[in-house]
C-alpha cells in the first residue's frame, strides 16, 4: 500500500468514509483523523532529516496521551459507579481524584510547543479529537461521582441516626 491511492482506498474503505484529512500544517506531512480517534502520521524525510529529533510525532504521541488517559479516566469512572454503591467510600472515589488532579498538574498542558508549527499541530489535533469537551467531561463525571459518595454517606449517617433512635 505504497501508492498513496491504495493507502487513501484502504482508509476510506476502513471507515466507512469517515476519513478526515489535517490540512495547513505542512506540505510534507500526511496527516489523518481516522474513526474520530485513530490518526494516521506519515512523514516523508530524507536521509540527512532523520538524525534530528521529531517534534511534530512527540506532539502526536503527547495528544494520544491526553486522548487515552482521558479515557482511562472516564472508564474508572463507569467502573466505580458501576460498582456495588453500598460499598462505595471516600477512598474508592478519593484515589480516583487524586489521580485526576495529578494528571491536571503534571500531565495536562495546554501549549505544547512554542514553535508555530508545534502550537498549531497541537490545537489541530485537540480541536479534532474534542480534547476540551472530554476533559469537562471528566470534570463533570468526577463532580457527580462525589455528590454520589456524599448523598451514600448522608444515607448511611440518617440510617444509623435513625437505628440509634430506635434502640
Amino acid at each position: 500500500f505504497s501508492h498513496p491511492g491504495r493507502m487513501s482506498g484502504l482508509l476510506h474503505r476502513l471507515a466507512d468514509g469517515e476519513v478526515t484529512r489535517l490540512d495547513g500544517l505542512g506540505s510534507e506531512d500526511e496527516l489523518v483523523l481516522f474513526n474520530s480517534r485513530t490518526v494516521i502520521f506519515r512523514e516523508q524525510h530524507t536521509s540527512h532529516d532523520r538524525k534530528r529529533p521529531d517534534a511534530d510525532l512527540e506532539i502526536l504521541l503527547y495528544v494520544a496521551f491526553l486522548n487515552e488517559s482521558l479515557v482511562a479516566f472516564s472508564k474508572g469512572i463507569a467502573d466505580l459507579a458501576l460498582a456495588d454503591q453500598s460499598r462505595l467510600t471516600s477512598l474508592d472515589t478519593g484515589r480516583l481524584r487524586r489521580d485526576f488532579l495529578a494528571f491536571q498538574t503534571l500531565y495536562c498542558h495546554l501549549e505544547a510547543s512554542r514553535r508555530a508549527r508545534g502550537h498549531t499541530l497541537f490545537l489541530e489535533f485537540a480541536t479534532s479529537l474534542q480534547l476540551a469537551s472530554h476533559y469537562g467531561e471528566v470534570q463533570a463525571e468526577l463532580d457527580r461521582l462525589a455528590e454520589l459518595e456524599n448523598q451514600l454517606a448522608e444515607e448511611r449517617k440518617s440510617r444509623a441516626e435513625r437505628i440509634m433512635e430506635a434502640v
